[in-house]
């Protein structure tokens, strides 16, 4: 009998707990000819330098009162997805998604969600403006000329 009751306080408190599904996405953009960054992103997010020489963007989701296969669902429709631009010498980075409509659940509730985002900037890159970045002419690679090798 006390089994019992036991085994029912666990299912009557698993229901009041909210589950939480959570993923981290990276992406990798190289910057090739590009010497210049610029974001335009969807929310909040941080930018951090680092020793790379791409760009890398990383997501993390966490989905509360959501199941597994809707994050996975939500991940592969681009929800979350940073496309890139290349503009001249200048890559443009941007969600692809710029709203996020609310998450409804089966039972007419909503569902939580979070969503972090770091960028990590090649540190030779040097800040022009609140979204953008370029690396100092004196860094950037050399244009081949004619004479050289062949």
């Amino acid at each position: 009998m006390r089994s019992l009751y036991i085994i029912g306080l666990i299912v009557l408190a698993s229901t009041f707990l909210s589950a939480q599904n959570q993923r981290f996405i990276h992406k990798v953009f190289e910057l090739d000819t590009a010497f210049a960054l610029q974001l335009d992103l969807y929310g909040a997010y941080e930018t951090e330098l680092w020793a790379g020489n791409t760009v890398m963007v990383e997501t993390k989701v966490s989905l509360y009162n959501a199941s597994e296969n809707i994050l996975t669902h939500f991940i592969k429709e681009g929800r979350y997805e940073v496309v890139a631009e290349l503009a001249g010498h200048t890559l443009l980075l941007s969600s692809k998604e710029k709203t996020r409509q609310p998450l409804g659940t089966l039972k007419g509730g909503t569902s939580r969600e979070e969503v972090q985002v770091r960028v990590f900037i090649p540190e030779k890159m040097q800040p022009t403006g609140t979204l953008t970045w370029e690396i100092p002419e004196s860094e950037r690679p050399k244009p081949a000329t004619k004479g050289d090798g062949g």
